[in-house]
This record gives C-alpha cells, structure tokens and sequence, in this order.
C-alpha cells in the first residue's frame, strides 16, 4: 500500500498521479494507492479521519482515528474507553467500513500502558463476538434505535448497543425492521442456549434470560444471531 497522505502543492505545481500509478503498479501490480482527499481514480478508498459516516457507503472506506487525541506520542493523552473503542468498531463494520485504529508509542518505542489495557478489552469483546464483525458486510436497514446490523451468509447479526452505564440487558429485545425465518433460532453469541423469540406483526420479540441480563458475558455491545426469511 502507498498511502499520500497530504496531497496539497504548490500553485506552480501539480501531482502527476497518471505517472505515480504507472509506476506503482509497474513495479508492484497488486499495489493499493490511497491518494487523500481527492476522490479520484487513483483512490482505491476512501479514509474519512476521526469520524464515521452517518450510513453505509457504496464505495471502499475506512476511518482512520486515533485512540488517544494525538497520533503521536503524547504525554498523559487522553485515552478513549474501551466502551466507547467497541462502539465505534461496531458502528463503522455495520456501515461497511474497516477500523484503522492509531497508537503512538512513545520514546522508548513502547505503548502507554493504557493502551494495552484499551487493547484487552477489546479483545475480550471480539473473543465472544468476532463472527459477527469479521467477514461480515452491511444489512439494510443497518439500524434501528439501539441497534445496528451486519451479515454473514445467511446469519444476521443484530448488535445492541446500551448507553454509557448501561450494565444490564434489557429483559426483552424488540427489533422491528427484520423476520427471522420461521424455522430459525436466536442466540446470543456467547450463550449456548437458543432463546425464545415470537413475531410481533412486524418484527419480533428476544427474551432475555434473567441470569444473563444480571450478568451479561461481555460489555459495551451485545450481539443476537439468526436467520431471515
């Protein structure tokens, strides 16, 4: 990959892209070019920067952002949460888009140890809901109040998504945008138990066991599978 990351020159100048690909893709055939902010041809996709689009885009994107402020090494930064690392991750994937995500390490080439620990919990999150994050792609209608959607054959993955504090699960998970089939089970990945579901006229109802709305199995986002019609 070649990244041109600022693209700007001087009035008595201009990047003659048409030769940088020539060249690229000479010398390496299956070279990635990402020519900022130009929205051209060159442009393999597209990298919005400390954001996420409102909605899925019809075109190769991923958001770059850093988990601190600064993308370098900064002293004492001010480091996201891991709440809020897992909500950002399952927002861009459920809008089609990939997370890169920056650490700046500092003079000794080493990461803060806070962001080690921002790492962990991430980690933990993926260790029970990774299907449905990896080799997944958007579903309209991509969300619904609290939740947003991903697919994967044919499993949707509905992902709830609580408030800052929100500790517990909710004892019943309404989605009203989807049918799951009529032969298809509900999960709750991490749970082994099929739970119990029922069609609502438009949509469906997710009961959620007591057990495991006192103690759910991960943090920060919640993920149902089943299949639709």
């Amino acid at each position: 990959m070649l990244w041109f990351d600022l693209c700007g020159v001087s009035k008595e100048r201009q990047v003659e892209w048409a030769r940088f690909e020539k060249v690229i893709h000479k010398n390496q055939p299956g070279a990635i070019m990402v020519a900022r902010h130009t929205n051209s041809e060159y442009e393999n996709y597209r990298t919005p920067e400390q954001e996420i689009p409102d909605q899925a885009l019809d075109y190769p994107w991923e958001t770059c952002m850093t988990m601190g402020k600064s993308w370098s090494y900064k002293p004492r930064d001010e480091y996201k949460s891991v709440f809020e690392l897992v909500q950002l991750l399952v927002k861009i994937v459920s809008r089609g888009g990939n997370f890169l995500l920056n650490i700046g390490p500092g003079p000794d080439g080493d990461f803060d140890p806070i962001a080690y620990d921002r790492l962990k919990g991430i980690g933990d999150w993926m260790k029970i809901n990774s299907e449905a994050i990896y080799g997944s792609k958007p579903i309209a209608p991509y969300h619904e109040t609290k939740l947003v959607f991903t697919q994967k054959g044919n499993a949707v993955y509905a992902f709830y998504l609580p408030e800052d504090g929100e500790n517990q699960m909710p004892g019943k998970l309404s989605i009203l945008s989807m049918q799951p089939s009529k032969k298809s089970q509900v999960f709750l990945l991490g749970y082994n138990k099929p739970l119990k579901w029922e069609n609502k006229g438009k949509g469906f109802i997710v009961e959620i066991p007591g057990s495991i709305q006192k103690n759910p199995l991960c943090k920060n986002a919640w993920v149902l599978k089943f299949q639709v019609k």
